[in-house]
């Protein structure tokens, strides 16, 4: 995923100056090379701080998963309503989906019931 960044044209001297006094302790050979590189660093140490991406070693305080998201953040496709209930994806405490126990075809562990205080329940029995 690549973004871009813009920076407003009254800001431009502040690169430039910036450059100016890292030149020789840098391998960029512009303010543009240097302020990439510099923000690519910045956002791996964020990364790393967070746990996050390379750095994910399970949940943690900020609890955030390995794609950067909450961890108790759902995606669509994580979801499901039936007969009016919303349903997730069951997680064990590293935030890892469950699976379904094929020993008991009568309740499906993969999937939870959603409550608006962040706690799940157990689905009920299906027929």
């Amino acid at each position: 995923m690549d973004f871009t960044i813009t920076v407003p044209d009254e800001l431009l001297p502040a690169l430039v100056a910036e450059f100016s006094l890292v030149q020789g302790s840098t391998t960029a050979i512009s303010p543009e090379e240097y302020f990439a590189a510099s923000v690519v660093e910045t956002v791996r140490q964020r990364a790393e701080l967070y746990k996050v991406g390379p750095y994910f070693t399970g949940a943690v305080n900020p609890q955030f998963r390995q794609d950067g998201k909450p961890f108790d953040y759902v995606d669509p496709e994580e979801s499901k309503v039936v007969d009016g209930v919303t349903f997730v994806r069951a997680r064990d405490e590293q935030g890892q989906f469950l699976a379904d126990d094929p020993a008991t075809p009568d309740v499906d562990e993969a999937w939870v019931a959603a409550v608006d205080n962040d706690t799940t329940t157990e689905p009920e029995a299906t027929e």
